[in-house]
């Protein structure tokens, strides 16, 4: 990509963590591993697909617009989850990697 994450960035915040999910999945297929679950990378209308969507108010409740008029949200949890932690969208669209767990035949027959 066209972006290096700052130094300052704790690891589980970085934006650039999907693209290395894409690019493990890609490496696996090439070696012939096929350990990886298959990755794809989606475009998320963040307003359009989650928030407008559902009826949670929990979930409603983490999301907010950055000053930057971006749709924004954070999670609830231990450690790293308030706003400035937050993700954003740019200003509704944001990317991520989407991946599919398929489990064995002897466990889920098909």
């Amino acid at each position: 990509r066209e972006e290096e994450t700052p130094e300052d960035v704790f690891y589980f915040v970085d934006f650039q963590r999907h693209n290395a999910e894409i690019a493990a999945f890609h490496l696996d297929r090439i070696l012939d591993f096929r350990r990886v679950p298959p990755v794809a990378g989606r475009l998320v209308n963040v307003t359009g697909d989650v928030l407008q969507a559902t009826h949670n108010e929990d979930l409603r409740a983490v999301f907010f617009t950055s000053p930057a008029n971006n749709t924004c949200f954070f999670a609830k949890c231990l450690y790293v989850c308030k706003t400035e932690y937050a993700v954003c969208g740019s200003p509704d669209l944001l990317e991520g990697s989407l991946s599919a767990y398929l489990p064995g035949l002897s466990i889920a027959p098909r």
